[in-house]
């Protein structure tokens, strides 16, 4: 259900960064996929036995190598399609296994999923501990014997065709792999994918700070500018500090590093940590866990920021966070040496893989010294030595960099079928595959995007030319579509409706709606809502046009698709239709049960509110309620907070300036608590509490986490933790909402655009059902800034006078007078809410008719039922709900 005046990107959760920079130096694995919860329950998670040294045929030592599969879209009649994603520098994540672009495909191929984690990395532990003695078994030579053996292993465990095709997937080090494997091992691998694949092995990789430079340089000018200015400051201050300013107080550094030369180990680790921060905007720009471009030279040119140094520390703060940083290099050097294997550590295993093998040391080799010259390559051979043996010297080094590209080709690699793709933001692609003559090895460069952008799922509103490149990726795929449809019987039809988003293809192959599916074979289907998504019935979106968008009209929409999907599909005369809903579009699937009782059999309304309510205090009083049953103190503090964001906007304290504290779009220019500006950010600050409670289940918000954060003594007093809870919800990209006018104008905008749904969404609202979320609570916990006439100014402000609040009342007395509010007269539907679930104070919850039964799940929020999650966490309520359902 979507919250009025909310404008943010749920997709966007804060990456913090190790405070220890050494621990991080030189990995490039793209990060995990993330997204609303998918079912895990066709993964499954083993371990293969497998050879210690491939090498060494007198060698019989094995050990046991993790691995994940997916049987899920598996065609096992034709049984000759297998994906393989290799695993790099890192733990695996079973994330990969339900989302992502080779996902998309396996959907259509019908094929068997694998993913194969690295020796050496995550749980995959060949050797007790890590000493250089164990070491030697760690190679590209040795991991991709691993895959080759495993491939074998698994047509036979899986009893695969004969003409099974093996196409292997990787991104960044596992794309260079994906490539070497299908170069390698020809008679295994049919073809492969290598995105940001990095195939040259290089000692001075100082191409990768030139390409960042030239990324920052393609935002602006004035971005460079300010960054060189900011590396001269640094380089003045590590001279000539002072008591006022200084780096170790500017860049908060654990340990001072006042006094010690530019060339200083120390120096250099604090430099490296510099122009890492700066280089993570580039290499993962585009992907939502992390900071992009635009952020970056925003803040770099933000004069109220003060000067250019002051910028710089901020983008440390939001890279590494808030803890003190750490540049000791003894400390990190001694920390790498450790050699104790455990699944969560990788910095000494992937250190000593660019010290025997590929170089890659991104240093700061630049004629006009942009970014200084505390990043020798020097420092990164050094770093070899002290950390391995004094053998690995730059000498060695050089030598094994020419072995591997002796043994792969590099970027001369000669290998068919396999299709490289580069992000032109991201800074690896120097040493990739980015020019070619060989037809049977393309190249794609896809302008705008970062590392590794291709292997995430389309996403709407995505750069078309990473559209395009997909489906030209797709043309080397091998993919399939299975149904679970019952043609014979052809007489049950699952209903997904649509409500206030546009559709969504996650929904076809994940929730509970498709086990109901499988077992019951039904076709399933999903229609979009009038006017969201691509289903836009007019031109554009004024006013005079908004007026055919109503339930009434929605209702009938889907009436009419029952009936033209029957025709179609020849379905039987006695086909059982079941309407299923989340939320919003649980309420519509009630509705067409009850208004449409001779085509719609049945219908499971997850979290439906039913009763139109113009001041839905309710709403905010119940998200206290859950707040306070998370921690008993989490309330106080947000009501201490928002009291001191008052108190601080009235007396504009410049010390304590509000406008950066909470990163506004735009400073308010009044002081009254009246104003609509103050108003407006206040509702953004309420919505962080608001999205913890309502979505705790299925977003990584989650109201412990808030309130763990608002309880947080150490991060001061309660204001610097509210600003610290706003960073969780709406992350270091997006700014607060601050100016009402703005919000109106974009409100406004009757342009049709298939991810803008705020203008329909609020028309429903001020026409039909109000559900305005104010903070009219029993405690004013939240302030007194939403408040029903305040939300209610929006209609009139965005539509015409005409829609005011006389207006909107009336239009709420008819919607229940239609459609019966919470005490609805249907049959054979189930609604389903969770008991803490800010929402269910307006759906049906009277437990007095049989046939439209209420069942509440203790511990769950909105809409949980309709996932699939792993029934090993979910509760035994929830369970019991799905089984009843």
């Amino acid at each position: 259900m979507k919250i009025i005046l909310l404008v943010f990107v749920i997709s966007f959760s804060n990456h913090v960064f190790a405070t220890s920079l050494l621990s991080n130096l030189l990995k490039h694995s793209p990060p995990p996929p993330t997204g609303p919860s998918r079912s895990l329950t066709e993964v499954s998670t083993d371990y293969f036995t497998q050879k210690l040294d491939h090498l060494d045929p007198d060698n019989t030592q094995t050990w046991y190598q993790r691995y994940f599969v997916n049987t899920d879209y598996f065609n096992s009649t034709s049984n000759n399609v297998a994906f393989l994603m290799l695993g790099g520098e890192s733990s695996l994540s079973s994330s990969w296994m339900v989302r992502g672009s080779w996902v998309d495909s396996a959907k259509k191929y019908g094929a068997l999923l694998f993913q194969l984690e690295h020796r050496y990395y995550g749980y995959s532990l060949p050797v007790g501990n890590y000493s250089m003695e164990n070491l030697r078994y760690l190679s590209s030579e040795q991991a991709l014997a691993d895959a080759a053996n495993f491939i074998k292993s698994m047509n036979a465990n899986y009893s695969l065709a004969p003409d099974v095709k093996w196409i292997v997937y990787g991104g960044s080090y596992a794309g260079g792999l994906a490539a070497w494997l299908r170069l390698k091992y020809p008679d295994l691998v049919q073809g492969a994918v290598s995105a940001s694949g990095t195939l040259f092995a290089k000692l001075d990789f100082s191409e990768y700070n030139q390409l960042v430079i030239d990324d920052l340089a393609g935002h602006s000018e004035g971005c460079v500018n300010s960054l060189k200015a900011a590396m001269g400051q640094v380089d003045d201050l590590l001279l000539n500090p002072s008591p006022e300013e200084n780096l170790t107080s500017i860049f908060n550094l654990c340990v001072s590093i006042e006094g010690f030369e530019s060339n200083h180990v120390d120096v250099q680790t604090l430099y490296m940590g510099i122009t890492s921060a700066l280089a993570m905007s580039a290499q993962y720009d585009g992907i939502s866990r992390l900071i992009g471009i635009n952020y970056l030279c925003d803040v770099l040119t933000d004069e109220r920021r003060g000067k250019e140094i002051f910028r710089l520390a901020y983008l440390m703060t939001s890279t590494y966070g808030n803890s003190c940083i750490d540049t000791t290099y003894k400390k990190e050097v001694d920390s790498l040496r450790d050699i104790t294997a455990e699944g969560h550590r990788d910095g000494r295993q992937w250190i000593y893989q660019t010290c025997n093998e590929y170089g890659w040391y991104q240093t700061s080799n630049r004629e006009d010294n942009l970014l200084g010259t505390g990043c020798p390559v020097e420092y990164y051979t050094q770093l070899c030595a002290d950390v391995y043996s004094p053998q690995f010297d730059t000498s060695y080094i050089k030598d094994r960099i020419e072995q591997t590209n002796a043994n792969y080709g590099g970027v001369g690699i000669n290998v068919s079928n396999v299709v490289h793709v580069h992000g032109s933001y991201d800074p690896w692609r120097a040493v990739g595959l980015t020019e070619t003559t060989n037809p049977d090895s393309p190249v794609i460069i896809i302008e705008g995007i970062g590392h590794c952008a291709i292997m995430y799922e389309f996403k709407t509103g995505e750069l078309p030319q990473l559209t395009e490149a997909r489906e030209e990726v797709d043309r080397l795929r091998y993919y399939v579509n299975t149904e679970f449809f019952d043609t014979g019987a052809r007489n049950v039809a699952f209903l997904y409706i649509g409500g206030e988003f546009p559709v969504s293809s996650e929904w076809m192959e994940s929730g509970t709606w498709i086990d109901n599916a499988k077992k019951y074979s039904a076709v399933l289907f999903q229609p979009e809502h009038r006017y969201y998504g691509v289903s836009a019935p007019l031109p554009d979106y004024s006013t005079e046009n908004l007026r055919f968008l109503s339930i009434d009209q929605a209702l009938a929409d889907l009436a009419r698709f029952v009936r033209a999907m029957n025709d179609k599909y020849s379905l039987a005369s006695d086909v059982k239709w079941i309407a299923y809903g989340a939320s919003y579009s649980a309420s519509l699937a009630t509705w067409l049960r009850s208004k449409y009782p001779d085509l719609v059999q049945g219908a499971v309304a997850a979290s439906a509110p039913l009763l139109a309510k113009l001041n839905f205090s309710e709403y905010y009083q119940k998200v206290i309620d859950d707040l306070d049953a998370t921690n008993k103190k989490c309330v106080d503090s947000i009501k201490t907070a928002m009291a001191q964001v008052e108190d601080l906007f009235i007396d504009s304290n410049p010390v304590e300036n509000i406008t950066a504290m909470f990163n506004m779009c735009k400073p308010i220019e009044a002081s009254d608590l009246d104003n609509v500006d103050f108003k407006i950010f206040t509702r953004s600050l309420t919505t962080v509490f608001g999205v913890a409670a309502q979505f705790d289940d299925e977003l990584s918000v989650r109201a412990d986490d808030v309130c763990d954060i608002m309880t947080d003594e150490d991060r001061g007093k309660e204001i610097y933790r509210l600003a610290d809870a706003v960073q969780l919800l709406y992350g270091l990209v997006q700014c607060s909402l601050s100016n009402y006018a703005d919000y109106v104008d974009w409100i406004k905008n009757i342009t049709v655009d298939e991810m803008k749904v705020e203008r329909q969404w609020i028309y429903q609202s001020c026409t039909e059902f109000g559900w305005y979320q104010t903070s009219d609570t029993k405690d004013r916990v939240f302030g007194e800034g939403c408040s029903a006439e305040f939300l209610q100014k929006l209609c009139v402000d965005t539509f015409g006078p005409e829609f005011n609040i006389t207006f909107n009342n009336e239009r709420i007395e008819l919607m229940n007078a239609k459609y019966g509010g919470a005490d609805i007269s249907v049959t054979n539907v189930v609604s389903v809410h969770g008991d803490r679930d800010p929402w269910h104070s307006l759906g049906h919850l009277k437990e007095n008719n049989p046939e439209f039964p209420v069942i509440i799940i203790e511990g769950t929020t909105h809409c949980a039922v309709i996932y699939n999650d792993d029934v090993e966490d979910e509760s035994p309520q929830m369970t019991a709900a799905k089984e009843k359902n």
